[in-house]
């Protein structure tokens, strides 16, 4: 009887807190790498792996449930594993004569787009702090001004409860994360919303 292969040690590993995942991927892009990238978050305990095929992102897992293979599905995960900070990384190698072929997606154009939705998220950051942030309705001024609202808009305004997330309006919504954060930060303004900031923190804005 044959024993079992060993497993293979990881090549690289390290905490997040010393090495950022973004720099380990361009460090595996530049080498043109093919392996797997443990990723696990040391704050919600979620663990994640992305699937490199000579230095590009083939596939990723959340959690063992959220296996992405499109492009938009792989970059969507991609983003979000830059933004954990706290864990550690592992890069497994995987034998590139029997790695899966098909679609993948350069870092370069991840980490882009990284960099574009933070410069998005500064520019809300002053009435909406963060994708946790929980919305609810204000109260209405008397005699207040008429607000012409997008579809949008009202579709945020009929899930502000003040427990659901942005995370989560976006869920049930189906709209893009930055699209409700940007018609909270314009309801916000109008008076129709306060924004929580989490839900540790009661203050609102």
């Amino acid at each position: 009887m044959t024993a079992p292969a060993e497993p293979r040690a990881a090549v690289i590993e390290g905490s997040l807190r010393e090495v950022a995942l973004a720099d380990v991927l361009q460090l595996l892009e530049l080498g043109r790498k093919t392996g797997i990238l443990h990723v696990t978050d040391a704050v919600a305990g979620r663990r994640a792996h992305l699937t490199l095929v000579q230095g590009r992102i083939r596939d990723a897992v959340i959690d063992g449930e959220l296996a992405a293979r499109g492009d938009r599905q792989v970059r969507e995960v991609a983003i979000e594993l830059l933004g954990w900070s706290s864990g550690r990384f592992a890069v497994e190698p995987l034998d590139e004569t029997t790695a899966t072929r098909g679609s993948t997606v350069g870092v370069d154009s991840v980490l882009m787009e990284a960099a574009r939705r933070a410069d998005e998220w500064a520019r809300l950051a002053d009435r909406v702090p963060g994708a946790h942030a929980a919305p609810r309705l204000a109260p209405v001024a008397p005699h207040a001004a008429p607000v012409v609202l997008a579809p949008e808009e009202w579709e945020v305004l009929a899930y502000a409860d003040g427990v659901a997330d942005l995370r989560a309006i976006a869920a049930r919504s189906g709209r893009d994360l930055l699209a409700v954060a940007a018609a909270v930060h314009r309801l916000v303004g109008e008076g129709l919303l306060t924004v929580t900031r989490d839900a540790g923190d009661a203050s609102e804005i």
